[in-house]
C-alpha cells in the first residue's frame, strides 16, 4: 500500500485511462492507466501501464457537468450516464484521465456539480481515510459535451506493472526518465527528422522557448480596470471579477487568490503561485473590462460574460497595443461567497467572439488594432 497516496497524482500527467474492473464482493476497484514512464536507463518499457488497486470501497459516486461551462444546468442535458456495470466492464474506450486523493478542490468540483448519482453504497462513508476524484476528460467542449468524473471513498490505494506492486519511489524515477528521454529528444531534433516515418511519442509533447525576463517596471494604462456600465448583473457575481482585475493592476496576489482561489493550496501559497505565474511568463496582459454582455445564475453556478480591452506590453511597440476582447467567466459559490473557478477568452477581430455592431463609446481613444 502507498503511504502517502498525494505523490500519485503528480505521476499521472497525461495518462490515459484505458479500463475500469469493479469487483463488488471485494469492494476493490481496478483502474489501468497509460503512463509516461521510461526504464530508470532511459529505455523504454514495453508496457507502461499502471494499475491502481482501489480497496476497500464503500461508495461510488458518478457527477457530471457541462464541458462548456458557459451551459446552464437548467439546459445540461446528460446524454450518457456512467453505470455499475460500467466499471465491470469499461464499455468507454481510452479517454485522458486526472486523479486527486484527499483534494479539497476536488470536493468544491464534486459539491458545485450539475448532476450526481451513487453508484454504490447507500450513504457516503465519511470515515473512509482516502477520497478519490476521477476526471474523464471531455473529447470536445461543444454545447452537448460532459465531464464525467467519479468520487471513490475508499481504505487503501496499490500500484502495479504488470501485476507486481510498484514502488512509488520506483515509479517518480521512470517518470523522470520519461521526461528526460523528451528532453534530449527535443534537444537532438532537427526540421528533417519529422519529414519521414513514424511519429515518436515525444513529438506530441511540444517543449516551450524559455521566455525571457519580464521588464516589471512596464506600467500599462492608468484606467480603471474595471469599470462598467449599468447592468442587471447582481453585484455579488461580479464582485470576484472586480477584484481579480484591480488585483493584477494592483499586485494584490492575496486578493487575487481570494477572487480565483485553489482549495489545495492555502490563500498564502494560492497567492504566491500566482505572483510567480503572473510576474513571470505570463506577465504583461491588463484587461479594462467594460461591459457585461450576458450573465446567469443558477443554484451554486453562474456565468458571466463581460467585454473590454486588452492591453498588451509587446517587444516591437513601446505602447504596448490594445485590442477588444470577450471573456466568460465561470463562476461558483464557495459557502456564501462567489469566487472564480476559470475562464476563456475570445476576441472579436479574429472571429472567436461576437462582434457588437452598435457603437461602443468605451471604445474610443484606445487606438484599437483593426
Amino acid at each position: 500500500m502507498i503511504d502517502d497516496p498525494r505523490l500519485i497524482p503528480p505521476l499521472l500527467h497525461d495518462a490515459r485511462l484505458t479500463e475500469f474492473a469493479w469487483d463488488c464482493n471485494l469492494r476493490t476497484l481496478h483502474t489501468l492507466l497509460q503512463c509516461l514512464r521510461r526504464n530508470v536507463d532511459g529505455t523504454p518499457i514495453e508496457d507502461p501501464t499502471v494499475e491502481l488497486k482501489l480497496g476497500g470501497v464503500s461508495h461510488i459516486r458518478a457527477h457530471y457537468s457541462p464541458a462548456d461551462f458557459s451551459v446552464r444546468p437548467s439546459e445540461f442535458d446528460l446524454e450518457r450516464r456512467i453505470q455499475i456495470g460500467d466499471l465491470e466492464d469499461w464499455p468507454h474506450g481510452e479517454c485522458e484521465a486526472s486523479l486527486a486523493v484527499n483534494s479539497l478542490h476536488s470536493e468544491f468540483d464534486l459539491e458545485t456539480s450539475c448532476v450526481q448519482e451513487t453508484l454504490f453504497g447507500e450513504q457516503e462513508d465519511n470515515e473512509s481515510p482516502l477520497r478519490v476524484h476521477i476526471c474523464l476528460n471531455p473529447y470536445n467542449y461543444g454545447p452537448k459535451a460532459a465531464r464525467d468524473s467519479l468520487f471513490i471513498a475508499c481504505d487503501s490505494i496499490e500500484a502495479f506493472a504488470q501485476g507486481v506492486p510498484l514502488d512509488i519511489e520506483l515509479w517518480q524515477r521512470q517518470f523522470d526518465a520519461w521526461w528526460q528521454g523528451w528532453q534530449d529528444h527535443w534537444a537532438e531534433k532537427t526540421d528533417e527528422d519529422s519529414a519521414d516515418g513514424e511519429t515518436a511519442i515525444e513529438d506530441t509533447f511540444i517543449p516551450g522557448r524559455p521566455a525571457d525576463p519580464p521588464d516589471l517596471s512596464y506600467q500599462p494604462p492608468s484606467a480603471p480596470p474595471f469599470q462598467i456600465a449599468p447592468t442587471t448583473a447582481p453585484q455579488e457575481l461580479l464582485k470576484p471579477i472586480e477584484k481579480f482585475h484591480n488585483s493584477l493592476r494592483q499586485r494584490d496576489w492575496a486578493m487575487l487568490a481570494a477572487a480565483y482561489p485553489f482549495f489545495d493550496e492555502t490563500p498564502e501559497e494560492r497567492a504566491a503561485r500566482l505572483r510567480e505565474r503572473l510576474v513571470g511568463d505570463e506577465f504583461g496582459r491588463w484587461l479594462y473590462v467594460r461591459r457585461v454582455d450576458r450573465w446567469w445564475c443558477e443554484g451554486n453556478r453562474a456565468c458571466v460574460v463581460v467585454r473590454g480591452i486588452e492591453h498588451t506590453r509587446t517587444d516591437e511597440d513601446p505602447a504596448g497595443t490594445n485590442e477588444e476582447t470577450v471573456v466568460t467567466y465561470d463562476l461558483r459559490k464557495y459557502r456564501h461567497t462567489w469566487v472564480i473557478a476559470t475562464w476563456s477568452q475570445g476576441w472579436p477581430r479574429f472571429g472567436s467572439a461576437e462582434k457588437l455592431d452598435e457603437p461602443q463609446p468605451w471604445r474610443d481613444g484606445w487606438n484599437l488594432a483593426q
